[in-house]
């Protein structure tokens, strides 16, 4: 388990710091790969680990890969969780930097507040069966 962490974190250091095209094959690859595995290896704590690499690496990357890396956390059991659900709109909340004045004369800060608010917008219905998957589309 130990060896998937670890690699899940090396895999994030690549799309943290690569060229685009290393940063588009990371995510394809994990995109691919996370698919197959089962609870024993996405558990608890891989996720925790996946939910810190991608706040790690969100503001360095574009809006359309931060949609692909949010899309990772989809299927799991973190966002089952209210708790887990908290955390990833922290996360975003602290991404998008709101204590800061808006820039509206950067398109780009208008595409990250978009990617984050349509994946936030399910977590904010406790009482509705949440399914990611028709927002991340």
């Amino acid at each position: 388990m130990l060896c998937c962490v670890a690699a899940l974190v090396g895999i994030f250091s690549q799309i943290g710091t690569g060229e685009a095209i290393v940063r588009e094959r990371c995510i394809i690859f994990l995109q691919t790969k996370m698919k197959n595995l089962g609870p024993e290896i996405i558990n608890l704590e891989f996720e925790k680990t996946l939910l810190s690499e991608i706040s790690r690496v969100f503001k360095e990357i574009s809006p359309v890969d931060q949609k692909e890396v949010l899309s990772l956390l989809v299927g799991g059991k973190l966002l089952e969780t209210v708790s887990g659900q908290q955390a990833v709109v922290d996360l975003l909340v602290k991404q998008l930097d709101m204590n800061k004045n808006f820039d509206a004369s950067e398109p780009i800060h208008f595409e990250h507040l978009f990617v984050s608010t349509r994946f936030m917008i399910p977590m904010f219905s406790v009482s509705t069966a949440i399914n990611l998957r028709t927002h991340m589309t």
